[in-house]
C-alpha cells in the first residue's frame, strides 16, 4: 500500500474516530488504539508505528500534540507528523453525541443538534507535515541514482519544481470554524501551504434546522422500521452483539449504490438550505510566485496563455450567437432572458479577471451574492420515483444532477450574482 493512500485515509479517520471512552470522543488511549486498528483494517502487511506528546479534553474541546507516524517496517521511517490538532464547540468531544448515528443508528436529539450548529466552532491542524516526501527528494538527489536512472526521467526543471511542492506540502496549516449570526450560518475553510500560498473558502446559508432534523430522523426510522421491518430500536440491538456500526456502513454502502430503493423511506419534499454567500480564492506572496515561476517555465507559460485568452473579449451579440443553439433550448422567454444574461455577465468578469491576473498573478477568487438564497439541496422526488423501480442509479449520479440543478438555479436567478476577481485587495 502506497504511503499517499494511508496518509488519506488517515486524515479521514480524525473525523469519525471509533473510541471506547464512555464519556469523551476523543481520548489518549482509544486514539492510538483507533488508529492502529484502522491502519490495519486498511493493510494488515503494514507495520506502524504511532506516538503523540499529548492528548487531553473535555465534553466542548480536545488537543492532539506531537503527532508522528513511523513506518517500522523500514527503519521507523516517518510518514507523517502533525504538531498540533485542536478543536472547540459545543460538544465536539462528546461521545454519545458523535457516536448517535454509528454506533445506534439515531439522530442525536434536536437540541443538541440546534445548540451545536448555533454555538461557535473552531477547530485547526498546525504544522502537518508529509514526511515521507523528503525520502523522495533524497532518492532523487542520490549522485547514484542520477546518473544510472534519472536522465530521463526527471530534468532540473522538475527537480526543482519538486523541492518547491515538497517544501509547501510538508508545512502545512488548516483551519475550519464556524459560526451563527444575523446573515445565518458561517462557515470557512483555510488550508496555508508553506505560510506563502493561501485557499481560502467561506460559505454563509441558511435553514430550518428543525424541518432538516424531522426529515433526517424520520429517514433513519422508516429505515429501521418499515425498510428492515423491526417493530422497535430494543429489537434491532438484540440483532447486533455490539453497536450498529457494522449495519451502519451496510447500510451506507447500499444508500450509495442505489439509493431509489430507499425512495418509500424518505419523506418528500426534502428541507431546503439556502446559500446566500460563498467565496473560494486562491493567492500567493509575491516572493513564492518568483520561486515558482523560477523553479518551472511552464508558470510563465499558462500566464502568457492566460494573457492572450483575454485580449479579446466578445460583445454581447458575438456570445449570445456563439451559444444560440445551446440558449435555443430554453422555452421559456423571460427565462431565457435572465440566464442569457446572467450568463454573459459571469463571462465578462471571468476574461476581466484573467486579464488581471496575466498581468500581476497574485489571487483569483469566485464570488456568489443571492439576496433569496440558492436552494444548494434540490428535491430530487421525481427523479428518485422514476428509478425506484428501473436500473439501479449510484448517488453520486443524482449529486451532479443536484449539481446541474443548483447552476441552473444560479443562471435563472435575478437577485443572484456570480463572478470571478483577480488580484482584489479583500
Amino acid at each position: 500500500m502506497s504511503h499517499s493512500r494511508l496518509i488519506i485515509n488517515f486524515l479521514i479517520l480524525l473525523l469519525s474516530i471509533d473510541v471506547k471512552s464512555n464519556e469523551l470522543f476523543i481520548t489518549g488511549e482509544s486514539f492510538h488504539s483507533s488508529v492502529s486498528s484502522f491502519i490495519k483494517n486498511i493493510d494488515p502487511n503494514i507495520k506502524v508505528s504511532i506516538s503523540t506528546r499529548e492528548i487531553s479534553g473535555n465534553r466542548d474541546a480536545y488537543v492532539i500534540k506531537g503527532l508522528r507516524i513511523y513506518d517500522s517496517g523500514y527503519g521507523s521511517k516517518e510518514i507523517l507528523k502533525i504538531e498540533e490538532i485542536q478543536c472547540s464547540g459545543y460538544k465536539v468531544n462528546d461521545y454519545e453525541f458523535n457516536t448517535s448515528l454509528n454506533k445506534f443508528f439515531k439522530i442525536p436529539n434536536f437540541e443538541d443538534i440546534n445548540k451545536s450548529l448555533k454555538s461557535p466552532t473552531n477547530c485547526s491542524i498546525k504544522g502537518l507535515d508529509f514526511s515521507f516526501l523528503k525520502s523522495f527528494l533524497k532518492t532523487y538527489q542520490n549522485p547514484s541514482y542520477t546518473e544510472n536512472s534519472s536522465k530521463n526521467l526527471i530534468d532540473n526543471d522538475s527537480l526543482e519544481f519538486s523541492k518547491l511542492m515538497i517544501r509547501l506540502f510538508t508545512d502545512i496549516d488548516i483551519n475550519f470554524s464556524t459560526l451563527f449570526n444575523n446573515e445565518g450560518y458561517n462557515a470557512d475553510f483555510d488550508i496555508v501551504l508553506g505560510n506563502s500560498i493561501f485557499l481560502k473558502s467561506r460559505f454563509i446559508y441558511i435553514a430550518e434546522i428543525s424541518q432538516i432534523h424531522s426529515f433526517l430522523d424520520t429517514f433513519f426510522k422508516n429505515v429501521v422500521f418499515n425498510y428492515w421491518g423491526y417493530q422497535s430500536y430494543e429489537q434491532l440491538y438484540s440483532d447486533i452483539e455490539v453497536d450498529t456500526s457494522e449495519i451502519y456502513l451496510d447500510f451506507l454502502a447500499d444508500f450509495e449504490s442505489n439509493p431509489s430503493s430507499y425512495y418509500g423511506s424518505i419523506s418528500f419534499p426534502t428541507p431546503e438550505i439556502l446559500l446566500k454567500n460563498f467565496l473560494i480564492s486562491f493567492s500567493w506572496s509575491e516572493e513564492e510566485f518568483e520561486n515558482i515561476n523560477n523553479s518551472s517555465s511552464q508558470i510563465e507559460k499558462l500566464r502568457l496563455a492566460l494573457k492572450v485568452l483575454s485580449i479579446k473579449k466578445l460583445s454581447k451579440n458575438q456570445f449570445f450567437m456563439l451559444l444560440e443553439d445551446f440558449f435555443a433550448e430554453l422555452s421559456d422567454e423571460e427565462s431565457k432572458k435572465i440566464i442569457m444574461t446572467n450568463t454573459y455577465d459571469i463571462y465578462s468578469s471571468f476574461i476581466y479577471a484573467i486579464k488581471e491576473f496575466s498581468k500581476k498573478p497574485h489571487s483569483l477568487k469566485i464570488t456568489l451574492d443571492s439576496s433569496s438564497g440558492i436552494n444548494i439541496v434540490p428535491d430530487l422526488e421525481i427523479l428518485l420515483k422514476e428509478n425506484n423501480e428501473g436500473e439501479s442509479i449510484a448517488l453520486e449520479t443524482y449529486q451532479l444532477l443536484s449539481s446541474m440543478k443548483v447552476v441552473e438555479s444560479i443562471l435563472n436567478s435575478e437577485d443572484t450574482k456570480l463572478k470571478f476577481e483577480a488580484n482584489s485587495i479583500n
